[in-house]
């Protein structure tokens, strides 16, 4: 277990290192990602906000949020298929780790855990504005709001 939280522990905080040429643009990269995927929560957001008063009048609100948790997943199935095959399989530092003492599984529930925490923060990115966005327009009471993280 020691072995696993400090591999994933490294594994995390290399993720956000760069060499120093590629500072200015793994910044640039990290910045334009960050406007885009606020346009995108912005666009989402606002689109539900909007819709979700006449789903509620429908009766099919509860509808609405499992088509929104429904599309999140399906991102985030075909976003985690890729995200494992290129750091689990394809990463260039996998020989570095298995000349390592440690055992191979533990490197391999390590990787799959990077790979986990970097889906949940994105599908937590992509779920949770639309989601509050849903509720403020249809007036849920508080009990709403805690669901929605747990959902």
């Amino acid at each position: 277990m020691k072995n696993y939280i400090i591999l994933l522990r490294t594994m995390m905080r290399s993720l956000f290192r760069s060499s120093p040429g590629q500072k200015r643009t793994r910044l640039a990269a990290y910045i334009a990602t960050g406007i885009g995927m606020l346009f995108i929560g912005t666009f989402v957001s606002v689109a539900l906000a909007y819709v979700a008063p006449h789903f509620q009048s429908a009766g099919v609100l509860a509808e609405l949020l499992t088509s929104v948790y429904s599309a999140v997943f399906i991102m985030m199935f075909i976003f985690g298929t890729v995200g494992i095959m290129s750091y689990v399989y394809y990463d260039k530092d996998s020989e570095f780790l298995l000349s390592l003492p440690v055992k191979t599984e533990v490197i391999f529930m390590a990787k799959l855990s990077v790979v986990y925490v970097q889906e949940a923060l994105l599908s937590f990115v992509f779920s949770v504005p639309g989601t509050i966005a849903i509720g403020i327009s249809t007036g849920q009471g508080v009990l709403f709001y805690p669901l929605v993280l747990l959902a």
